[in-house]
């Protein structure tokens, strides 16, 4: 078996995967990343759907669901408004999280 090398920063930015797919992903990324390094994520949040990232809202993220992909890590996951893509129209919204690995195994998973 081959042994990949951990690294101390993970980022995950507007990766859209089908809802069963979510888990697995992070799951990896979240390996591959050294005790006390860190995974960032970034990606469309539910209220920008329509206006922006994919034509699925079961792709989109909340805080409550990208927290709890990232669980057992504790992160800090924010909503982050940005300007609209056009005038008269809403704000776009992202998702982020900044999460630390802990333990030996990269994030307990």
């Amino acid at each position: 078996m081959t042994t990949r090398p951990r690294r101390a920063t993970a980022v995950v930015a507007n990766v859209h995967l089908a809802p069963e797919d979510h888990g697995p992903f992070l799951a990896r990324a979240v390996t591959a990343v050294s005790p006390g390094g860190h995974i960032f994520v970034s990606g469309h949040h539910l209220d920008s759907f329509d206006r922006a990232g994919p034509p699925f809202p079961e792709r989109l993220y909340t805080e409550e669901l990208l927290a709890g992909l990232l669980s057992p890590l504790t992160a800090q996951v924010r909503r982050h408004e940005r300007p609209p893509g056009g005038a008269g129209s809403s704000p776009l919204v992202d998702v982020v999280a900044w999460a630390r690995a802990t333990g030996s195994s990269g994030g307990g998973r």
